[in-house]
C-alpha cells in the first residue's frame, strides 16, 4: 500500500474517529440530558398518583377514625341495636362515604355483623359474616385487642378483587375504653376507581394484580418515593415510557402494580436536535478534509514518493558513492541530508564490523538454519579449512559422530538450532575436530537474531581445551591433597597391622583345632588333650572370635580397595553406577581417613541415613563423585569439632531420596551453620575460611565443577548460624 493511499485512510479513518466520539460525546451530554428530563417528568407523575392513592388511603383512615370512637357505634357493638342500622347504615350514606363493606367485630375475635352495599339495586344489605372470614385470617393485623389503639390502613386481596381497608378499636366518642371490638371498613379498587384517578391526572393508568407465588420485578433499582413505595420506570421503545409503582399488602407481600404510560416527547425531540448537529459537523469535516488532501499532495506526498524512488535507487546499486538530491529547506529536506549522513555512517560501520569480525579471537559463524552462511578467519583457523569449504555445510561437518553423551552429533545439534530459537541465548559445550581429526572441546554461544533476509542464528565458537586441562589438574591436584589424608591412614592403620594380624590369627587357629603330631604333643606335655583343647574352644566360642579376626582383616582390605578406586583417576567415559552405594563407600572411607580420625575423632560422630531406596543409578564418574562426597563429610567434621561450646552430640544425617527425573542427596550436619555472606562465596576458587596451611580453598569450587558442569546437576547449601548446614545435591537419573 502506497503512502498516498495510507495516508487517504489515516485522514479518513480519523475524522471518522473525530465523528464518532464526537456523537459519542453529544449523545452522553444532549440525550442523556433529554432522558434525565424526562425520567424527572415521569418521578413527578409517579409521585402524583402514589400521592393519590395515599390521599385516598388517609380518607378511608379519617372515616373508621370517625366512626369507630363514637357512642353509638360503642352501644351498637354491644346490642346490635337496629336504630343504629337505620339510622346511619343506609345506601346512601355508605355510598357517599365510598364504602363497599364495613365489619363490625367483636372482642372475641367474631364478625358481629357485616355491612356492604349493592350497587346494582343502589341498596345497602346485611352480607353473611362468614363470605369476610378469610379477609380477617389473611390479614390478623385488622384485629384489635384492648391494648391495639391505633388506626391501621392498607390493602388486601379480597374474591380475587384488590380492596382498600381500614380498622380502628371501636370506643366511646371521648375515646374511652374498655375497646369493645374493632371496626373495618373497605373499598373494592375498581375500574371507577382508576377512572376517577385518571380523570383528575389527565393520565391513562392500570392496575396489575401480582399473582401470589410468582415472581416479581426488580423495584429496588430506583429510590422510593417519599410515601414509601417502590416504582421502576421503563422505556419499552423509542416512543413510550411507562413507571410501574408497587403497591403491598397489610402483610408486606407484593399485591398490585399501578402502571402509567406517556409518549417520550423530550426525547424525540432530544434525537431530531442531535440529528441536524451530526449532519451540520458532517459537512463541515468533508470540506476541511479535502482541503487537506490537496495541500499534502502537493507539499509532502509527492516529494516523499520522489525521495522513495530515489533510496531505491541507492539500495539495488549499494551504497557505496551514491547519494539523494536535496532540494527546499524544510522537514523532507531535512530528512534527507540525515540519510545521506546515515550512508555514510553505514559505510564506515560496516567497514568497521567486517575488520572487527574478521580479527576477532573466538570463531563466529552465521548459521541459516543449520547450515553455515558466512564465517570469520578464526573460524577457518580453527577448522583447518578454506571459506568456500565451510559455507552451505553445517557445524557437524567439522565434529566427531558422536557427543560425549552417547548421541549422534548432527541428530543433536538439530535439537539445539530448534531450543535457540525460542531462548535469547544458549551456551553449551560442544566436541570438534582438527584438519588432522584430532577432537578438541569447545563452549559454544548460539544467539537468534532477525536480519531482512529471515532468522539467523550468530555462533560463537571458544576452545576450551587448554580450560578443561586445568580443571582436571584442579581435581587431581585436589584428589591428592585427599589421599594424603588416606594414605597415611593406610600407613598407620592398615598396612602394618593387616598382615600380622591376618596371619598370626590364622596361626593360632592352626595350633587349636588342626590335628597335627606337634599340637598333640604340645597337648600331651601340657597334661590335656587336643580333643579338650577343641571342646572347649568351641565352648568358649574362641574359634569364632579368629574368624571374626580374619573377617576384620578382610573388612580392612576391603577399604585400601576403596581408597585405590577413590584415588584412580577417572576414564573420559561416564558408567552407570548405584548412588546409593557410591555414597556408603565414601562415609566407609572418612571413618578410615587418618586425619579425619585423628584430629577429630571420626567415629564419635553419629551417622544416620534416610534413604528412600536402596538402588538409584545414574550416570557418571564415580571416583569424581566420591571425592564430592569426601570433602563435604570433611568439612562438616571440621565445622562440628571446632565449634566452641558444643552442647549436643555430633551427628551426619545422609538422606537419598528420588525428585522427578533427579536422585537428590542430602548431607546435613548439627554444626555451627555458615554465615550468609560466607555462603555466596562457598563454591568460588581459593576462597576459604581456613588459615593459610589448613586448606587451598579448591575443594568446594571444584565439588561444583563435578556436579554442575561435569555432571549436569546442582549442588545448594542450606544454612542458618546455630542451626547446622545442609549441602543437597541433585544428579540426573538414567532414564533406562
Amino acid at each position: 500500500m502506497t503512502i498516498r493511499k495510507k495516508t487517504l485512510g489515516v485522514i479518513f479513518s480519523l475524522f471518522l474517529f473525530m465523528g464518532l466520539v464526537v456523537y459519542i460525546i453529544i449523545r452522553f451530554v444532549l440525550i442523556n440530558g433529554y432522558i434525565e428530563l424526562e425520567t424527572e417528568d415521569m418521578i413527578k407523575t409517579t409521585d402524583q398518583v402514589s400521592n393519590q392513592m395515599k390521599d385516598d388511603l388517609l380518607k378511608l383512615k379519617t372515616t373508621v377514625g370517625d366512626w369507630a370512637p363514637w357512642n353509638d357505634t360503642y352501644q351498637f357493638i354491644q346490642e346490635l341495636n337496629e336504630s343504629y342500622i337505620q339510622n346511619n347504615l343506609m345506601y346512601t350514606t355508605i355510598a357517599n362515604l365510598n364504602i363497599n363493606f364495613m365489619l363490625f367485630i367483636g372482642n372475641d375475635g367474631r364478625l358481629k355483623y357485616v355491612r356492604g352495599i349493592d350497587t346494582e339495586n343502589e341498596t345497602a344489605i346485611q352480607e353473611k359474616n362468614d363470605a369476610y372470614l378469610p379477609l380477617l385470617e389473611e390479614n390478623p393485623v385488622l384485629q384489635r385487642s384492648e391494648t391495639q389503639n391505633e388506626i391501621v390502613a392498607g390493602y388486601a386481596r379480597f374474591n380475587d378483587k384488590i380492596v382498600r381497608l381500614s380498622s380502628a378499636p371501636i370506643m366511646t366518642s371521648q375515646f374511652q375504653g374498655p375497646v369493645m371490638g374493632t371496626l373495618v371498613i373497605g373499598n373494592y379498587i375498581n375500574s371507577r376507581e382508576i377512572d376517577h384517578i385518571e380523570e383528575k391526572l389527565k393520565l391513562p393508568l392500570e392496575i396489575k394484580k401480582i399473582d401470589p407465588g410468582k415472581p416479581v420485578e426488580d423495584f429496588s433499582i430506583n429510590k422510593i418515593l417519599p410515601q414509601g413505595h417502590r416504582f421502576l420506570i421503563k422505556r419499552t421503545d423509542s416512543l413510550a415510557i411507562t413507571s410501574s409503582v408497587l403497591f403491598e399488602s397489610l402483610s408486606g407481600k407484593p399485591l398490585f402494580i399501578v402502571e402509567m404510560k406517556k409518549r417520550r416527547d423530550v426525547y424525540i425531540q432530544g434525537v431530531h436536535t442531535l440529528n441536524y448537529l451530526l449532519l451540520a459537523l458532517g459537512i463541515v469535516s468533508l470540506f476541511f478534509m479535502a482541503i487537506m488532501l490537496i495541500y499534502l499532495e502537493k507539499n509532502v506526498l509527492y516529494r516523499l514518493l520522489r525521495l522513495s524512488m530515489d533510496v531505491k535507487k541507492i539500495t539495488l546499486s549499494g551504497h557505496g558513492n551514491n547519494r539523494i538530491m536535496v532540494s527546499g529547506r524544510d522537514e523532507i529536506s531535512s530528512l534527507s541530508l540525515d540519510i545521506n549522513q546515515m550512508l555514510e555512517k553505514l559505510w564506515e560501520n560496516e567497514k568497521r564490523y567486517q575488520i572487527l569480525f574478521e580479527s576477532a579471537s573466538d570463531a563466529i559463524l552465521l548459521l541459516k538454519g543449520d547450515k553455515i552462511v558466512d564465517c570469520n578467519l578464526k573460524t577457518l583457523e580453527l577448522f583447518g579449512c578454506e571459506k568456500n569449504q565451510a559455507i552451505g555445510k553445517s557445524p557437524c561437518f567439522f565434529s566427531p559422530e558422536m557427543q560425549p553423551d552417547g548421541r549422534l552429533s548432527d541428530r543433536k545439534f538439530r535439537d539445539i538450532i530448534e531450543t535457540s530459537f525460542s531462548k535469547d541465548s544458549l551456551l553449551f559445550e560442544w566436541l570438534y575436530l582438527n584438519k588432522d581429526k584430532t577432537v578438541f572441546e569447545t563452549e559454544m554461544n548460539l544467539t537468534c537474531i532477525s536480519l531482512p533476509s529471515g532468522d539467523h542464528i550468530q555462533a560463537i565458537i571458544r576452545d576450551i581445551t587448554e580450560r578443561k586441562q586445568s580443571q582436571r589438574i584442579i581435581m587431581q591436584t585436589e584428589k591428592m591433597l585427599s589421599l594424603g589424608g588416606l594414605a597415611a591412614g593406610m600407613a598407620h592403620e592398615i598396612n602394618n597391622p593387616l598382615s600380622g594380624m591376618m596371619q598370626n590369627a590364622q596361626l593360632i587357629e592352626n595350633r587349636l583345632s588342626r590335628n597335627l603330631p606337634v599340637n598333640v604333643k604340645a597337648a600331651e606335655e601340657a597334661g590335656t588333650t587336643l580333643s579338650s583343647i577343641n571342646a572347649y574352644m568351641e565352648n568358649r566360642n574362641i574359634l569364632k572370635l579368629l574368624r571374626s579376626i580374619n573377617n576384620s582383616g578382610i573388612q580392612a582390605a576391603k577399604i585400601v580397595a576403596n581408597m585405590l578406586r577413590f584415588a584412580r583417576k577417572d576414564n573420559s567415559e561416564k558408567l552407570s553406577d548405584n548412588i546409593v552405594a557410591l555414597l556408603d563407600n565414601t562415609i566407609e572411607l572418612s571413618q578410615s581417613d587418618y586425619s579425619l580420625k585423628s584430629n577429630y575423632d571420626f567415629k564419635k560422630i553419629k551417622i544416620t541415613r534416610e534413604y528412600e531406596s536402596d538402588l538409584l543409578f545414574i550416570s557418571c564418574h564415580s571416583s569424581s563423585l566420591q571425592q564430592v562426597f569426601f570433602n563435604i563429610i570433611k568439612n562438616a567434621a571440621e565445622a562440628i569439632f571446632n565449634s566452641p561450646g558444643k552442647d549436643k552430640a555430633p551427628e551426619l544425617i545422609f538422606r537419598i531420596m528420588k525428585n522427578d527425573a533427579m536422585a537428590r542427596v542430602e548431607i546435613e550436619d548439627n554444626g555451627p551453620g555458615i554465615e550468609e555472606k560466607v555462603q555466596k562465596s562457598i563454591f568460588e576458587p581459593f576462597f576459604t575460611t581456613k588459615g593459610p596451611k589448613e586448606g587451598t580453598g579448591l575443594g568446594l569450587s571444584v565439588s561444583y565443577f563435578i556436579i554442575v558442569t561435569d555432571h549436569g546437576g546442582k549442588i545448594t547449601v542450606e544454612s542458618a548460624m546455630g542451626k547446622g548446614t545442609k549441602f543437597i545435591i541433585e544428579l540426573p537419573l538414567m532414564t533406562s
